[in-house]
């Protein structure tokens, strides 16, 4: 098992029982760190933005 995926299966447990917007941001922001090497303001400006969109498509989902 790589580090990444160890590190996502050691976090798990800290993040079941949270919103599942949470789990999505902190699952994703480990895909990215994991998949690609970025750095640390790119990666957070991409999750920025894919934040921005999950909230509005959760916004849209309620309305």
């Amino acid at each position: 098992m790589s580090d990444e995926a160890n590190l996502s299966e050691r976090l798990r447990p800290f993040i079941e029982g949270e919103d599942p917007l949470v789990q999505k941001m902190i699952t994703h922001t480990l895909d990215e760190v994991s998949r690609k090497s970025l750095s640390v303001d790119a990666i957070s400006k991409k999750m920025s933005r894919r934040l921005d969109q999950w909230m509005r498509e959760e916004e849209e989902g309620r309305s």
